[in-house]
């Protein structure tokens, strides 16, 4: 009985979030009928071409600056990297695990400043990097341009490096992890040279980062609905989260299929 009125309970909760949506949508819809906020969106359209232009204006000068810090960033934490390797070659059984923590927050730390930086460095070019922009520079403007381009690859060679560098240090500290950082199959390389604790942490962090995304992905589908509708961003930012939702939900459901067919199998 209580399992009956729970499912219920569940279904009645989705057709109450459905009619508040639906209500909010109508309430949105007829102010925007009535132009109530023609203005507001127009002055929000200017602002953010302000910010794009000025953003587009001083895009070397912030290359370097996020350059900078990332570079200086990664580099303390890949000295920390290889002083916690070192130290773990002499301690002992309290202090190696201590050390091992250290080893991995280091590590952890910075592959999310590299990614961090390798992202940044993405979006400051997308903010000039479209043929209409190019097409309208003059002969300094060129240069200028070529400039920042050649700025964004040397960054983002260095990153890449460093991640290489990152598995390369691991790899000398643990002889056994395997995997060539450079090819499509290290992932699976490297999953298969780790033991079973190894692999339950990374099944852990898989898992959330696929919670992540397919909380993420709706939401951002939405709210690129949206602004299509208010500031017609175009259909790509639409489809965009929608490929990467759909790809990560068959991925999901495929894996898991695979998993249990293979356990039937044995």
């Amino acid at each position: 009985m209580m399992n009956k009125t729970k499912k219920k309970n569940v279904y009645v909760k989705y057709a109450v979030i459905m009619c508040i949506s639906g209500a909010l949508g109508g309430i949105l819809g007829g102010v925007m009928e009535m132009g109530q906020v023609h203005g507001v969106l127009t002055g929000i359209q200017e602002g953010m071409q302000f910010f794009l232009n000025s953003v587009r204006t001083w895009m070397l000068p912030l290359m370097a600056i996020c350059g900078v810090i990332a570079l200086v960033l990664c580099e303390q934490y890949m000295g920390r990297l290889k002083r916690a390797g070192e130290a773990m070659e002499q301690a002992e059984d309290e202090a190696y695990e201590r050390l091992n923590y250290e080893l991995e927050a280091a590590g952890g730390r910075g592959m999310i400043v590299s990614f961090a930086g390798s992202i940044a460095m993405i979006l400051l070019l997308a903010t000039g990097y479209s043929t209409k922009y190019i097409e309208s520079l003059n002969g300094s403007g060129i240069m200028w341009f070529l400039l920042e381009i050649l700025t964004f690859i040397a960054l983002e060679v260095y990153l890449n490096v460093w991640q290489i560098r990152y598995v390369r240090v691991i790899q000398k500290i643990y002889p056994d992890k395997k995997g060539d950082p450079t090819s499509l199959k290290f992932p699976k390389q490297w999953l298969e040279s780790c033991d079973e604790a190894e692999k339950e942490c990374i099944y852990q962090a898989s898992y959330k980062g696929y919670q992540t995304v397919m909380k993420w992905a709706p939401i951002l589908t939405f709210v690129a609905l949206i602004l299509h509708m208010f500031f017609d961003t175009g259909i790509l930012a639409i489809v965009m989260p929608s490929v990467i939702w759909l790809v990560t939900s068959v991925t999901y459901c495929r894996a898991c299929l695979q998993n249990k067919g293979e356990k039937l199998s044995k």
